[in-house]
């Protein structure tokens, strides 16, 4: 009887160690995972579909920092190399100072071009100046932004509106197309 008490205080004692190593091996997983998100990222297998509830996420080039995406949320198809986000809000930061601002209820990024569409109550924000449309294209390699939809511009002393418009990044340039109209208050100097 002495030897199968012993037995079951073995048996009893190796049970709460394995307990133990479990939870600690469990705690040290969820550590790694608290203190770098990606890590958890990395574990799931190619092709898999991914949703994520509020992201944020940063670009950087050559060490400086170029723009900040946040989102509520990001489903990500792996198959199709793109990201579906809601409620999102993007902050350019400006090679020659300052920032512009974007917001939309939703769009797609392309994980591998970077380019990205964006639609539902779009506000840009730089400085005084307001952009509002329902829709804008964003091709990265061409740094180029399109728009079908209507456009409103406006900005201390000015109102501008257009049936589309087309902004190439490279050569600075703007272009309002269609039925554009404009009021410019007495005080705006050109």
């Amino acid at each position: 009887m002495a030897s199968g008490r012993k037995k079951i205080k073995l048996f009893l004692g190796g049970l709460i160690v394995v307990a133990l190593v479990s939870v600690m091996v469990v705690f040290m997983g969820y550590n790694s995972v608290a203190t770098n998100p990606e890590a958890l990222i990395d574990l799931i297998p190619d092709g898999a579909n991914v949703s994520l509830g509020k992201i944020n996420h940063t670009g950087t080039r050559d060490g400086k920092k170029e723009w900040v995406l946040t989102a509520d949320s990001a489903q990500f198809v792996e198959e199709q190399n793109r990201a579906k986000l809601m409620n999102i809000s993007v902050v350019f930061f400006l090679k020659q100072g300052g920032e512009v601002t974007m917001t939309a209820e939703k769009g797609w990024l392309n994980t591998v071009s970077n380019d990205m569409e964006v639609s539902g109550n779009i506000v840009i924000l730089k400085d005084d100046y307001r952009l509002e449309t329902e829709y804008l294209r964003y091709l990265h390699e061409k740094k180029l932004i399109t728009t079908q939809k209507a456009v409103r511009i406006s900005g201390d002393g000015f109102k501008i509106k257009s049936d589309s418009m087309r902004v190439e990044l490279k050569g600075n340039k703007a272009t309002l197309i269609g039925n554009v109209e404009g009021v410019i208050d007495g005080k705006l100097s050109i």
